[in-house]
């Protein structure tokens, strides 16, 4: 984000500005939503994920370097 506005703003582009600060300005007034709707695991939950064992992958993956 700052980075949008040292290279953004500082320089004269105002529509950028105007994009930033419209984004901030839903994201506060959206807060109470996004911590609402949020889907987050428990401890227990994610102490059972740990205890997961490995996937086994039944291919070679091409990508491994």
């Amino acid at each position: 984000m700052w980075i949008q506005i040292k290279t953004k703003t500082f320089k004269g582009d105002f529509k950028a500005t105007l994009g930033i600060v419209q984004a901030l300005f839903d994201v506060i007034l959206n807060f109470p939503k996004l911590l609402k709707q949020s889907n987050r695991l428990t401890k227990n939950e994610y102490q059972a994920l740990l205890k997961l064992p490995p996937t086994q992958l039944y291919w070679k993956p091409e990508d491994e370097k």
